[in-house]
């Protein structure tokens, strides 16, 4: 069904009585354009339908509804907690979601209704379960629909998601690896800065620890692999007065090397590089693999050091090679 915006008061009745007794689930992708107004109406949905946002960093979506660790939560349930806390319904803005894979795999055998919503006119039916299109703003739409229901759900499916947040811990970073590197330079992020992460296992580390929800985030994801993503925190930095941050493997850093050749080039950006000899996120079922030809014929090691390329770009260089120099460069 498709649905814009001249609704009948009468008609978003009907649609606010389609999520009466569901389990009501916002996934929240990149993109949206924040605003306080969005957030109040967002808010009134969620307590009025007892809905949860599903979300991660990469939106910048810091509601009191908001579960920002779904890609975690969703690798931490078990059968039993997956059939009762996956949604009957998916209210899908935005992008595209890091943990976007994760919740289709869930969704297979599960019965859903997906609802897009935004002004764009491309249908997206990313779960395959798409039944209604609502081409308008996302405000709108969430206001329409509160402000029409004539019931209230009561329940605690916002909770029992919360409650299963709250029993998941930040790893404990006892180990020299690169989570505890990137863990390290989260947690000690100051406040009112910018985030620019890489792709694959750059923000899955990311998503382990909790940030300032001052800090605005970004990913090119979508792109999927080396990304450009060097050359997107190098324009970004250069427009902006805050210090940017950015996380990057070596596979996206290396590849996209000459975006450090650019004139406007900040000094207030700051580059965590995991060197880590080829892409990490490749490494997963390579147990029955010969270690040396799968870093050089799938991940795509090479040992390459940024040293010389990056101090002749007027960079400040930092090499660490264990926890005490880890926790002393950052």
């Amino acid at each position: 069904n498709w649905y814009a915006h001249y609704q009948t008061a009468e008609q978003w009745s009907e649609i606010a009585d389609m999520l009466r007794g569901k389990k009501v689930g916002i996934v929240w992708g990149q993109s949206v354009r924040i605003t306080d107004a969005l957030m109040s109406y967002v808010s009134e949905f969620c307590k009025t339908f007892d809905a949860v946002i599903l979300t991660d960093k990469i939106s910048n979506c810091n509601s009191p509804y908001a579960i920002k660790k779904t890609w975690v939560a969703l690798r931490y349930l078990n059968v039993e907690d997956k059939q009762q806390l996956l949604p009957d319904v998916v209210i899908k803005i935005g992008g595209t979601n890091f943990f976007n894979m994760e919740l289709k795999t869930n969704l297979i055998n599960h019965t859903v209704e997906h609802w897009q919503v935004g002004n764009a006119s491309k249908v997206c039916d990313e779960f395959h379960y798409l039944t209604n299109l609502f081409e308008m703003d996302e405000a709108y739409f969430f206001q329409s629909v509160t402000d029409n229901a004539n019931f209230e759900t009561v329940g605690n499916y916002f909770e029992s998601w919360k409650q299963i947040l709250s029993q998941i811990d930040s790893p404990k970073l006892d180990q020299y690896n690169e989570l505890y590197a990137i863990g390290k330079l989260l947690t000690q992020l100051p406040n009112n800065v910018s985030l620019q992460l890489a792709n694959s296992m750059t923000i899955r580390f990311s998503e382990f620890f909790d940030i300032d929800t001052s800090i605005q985030v970004n990913c090119n994801r979508g792109l999927c692999g080396i990304d450009g993503s060097l050359s997107t925190a190098v324009g970004y930095a250069s427009m902006i007065d805050a210090p940017l941050f950015y996380i990057t493997g070596d596979l996206s850093f290396f590849y996209d090397m000459n975006a450090l050749s650019i004139r406007h080039l900040s000094n207030n950006m700051r580059v965590l590089l995991i060197n880590n000899n080829g892409g990490g996120c490749l490494w997963h079922g390579s147990d029955s693999i010969n270690n040396e030809d799968y870093s050089i014929y799938l991940a795509a090691g090479n040992p390459i050091e940024a040293k010389r390329w990056v101090e002749s770009r007027g960079f400040k260089y930092l090499s660490a090679h264990n926890k005490e120099e880890v926790d002393k460069g950052i």
